[in-house]
């Protein structure tokens, strides 16, 4: 007998098919440029190649498959809440099941009344793994790791702003590859959206002899942060597929 996630995994599995065929484009292109490797032994090169990559314009396919693909995992949530939800209410109010994604506990009369209508009919066990599964449990005084930054958040936030406002944002990028406490000193001066010439020579002030590559990132990937497009999407894929799995119970 198939199980009423069945579909939600084959979804899953096309997304993960989407990513591969991005990732591909993506590696074609970045291969095209002056620069797909930055020279680490030269000054003058390093910030030649920022430059002349920082200036490229990206595909704005990119951006659109990139928002394809986070809408089909936002659609794999909603899955998921429709085959909780009880017959009376796919009947009653179809358009009223969805998945709720919260970046603050709802406290409010009208924001409550939304978060009710979208778990109305879901049984007692699925409504607690949702609850729990809220961004807003994470503590906001965090900027690596509070709520904007749950990949719950992303995928509503990134999702919502495609289909409402403009395209998911794509930008050239480098990836300079650091360890332990550095890795986040790094993290901490791109999302304060440093030039990326200060952030090059930051990488190579921990790593002289680290391997710089060109990216395709995300300008905006919860709370502000940049995040290599693939990487990213690969991130949003696997916490979908440990949501899935969570409520492979309640059936």
């Amino acid at each position: 007998m198939d199980h009423p996630l069945d579909a939600v995994h084959e979804k899953l599995e096309r997304a993960h098919e989407n990513i591969l065929n991005l990732e591909r484009e993506i590696r074609v292109f970045l291969e095209g440029g002056s620069h797909p490797t930055v020279p680490n032994d030269d000054p003058d090169a390093i910030q030649e190649a920022v430059k002349l990559d920082t200036d490229r314009i990206i595909p704005r396919r990119f951006s659109i498959l990139s928002g394809e693909i986070i809408h089909h995992l936002r659609s794999c949530l909603d899955h998921i809440a429709w085959q909780l939800s009880s017959p009376q209410k796919r009947e009653s109010d179809p358009a009223g099941i969805e998945f709720p994604i919260f970046s603050s506990k709802p406290v409010e009369k009208g924001a409550v009344r939304r978060y009710e209508r979208k778990v109305e009919g879901i049984s007692d066990a699925g409504r607690k793994i949702i609850e729990e599964l809220q961004p807003y449990h994470r503590d906001p005084a965090f900027l690596l790791s509070g709520p904007l930054c749950h990949p719950l958040w992303i995928i509503h936030d990134m999702d919502r702003i495609d289909k409402h406002r403009e395209l998911v944002i794509t930008m050239a990028t480098f990836d300079i590859p650091v360890r332990g406490i550095e890795s986040m000193y790094l993290r901490l001066y791109r999302e304060s959206n440093f030039p990326e010439g200060d952030i090059v020579d930051l990488g190579r002030a921990f790593d002289p002899n680290s391997k710089i590559t060109t990216q395709i990132s995300f300008r905006e990937f919860g709370g502000g942060k940049v995040e290599a497009v693939i990487p990213g999407l690969h991130y949003l894929a696997r916490n979908v597929h440990e949501v899935a799995g969570m409520f492979s119970g309640c059936f």
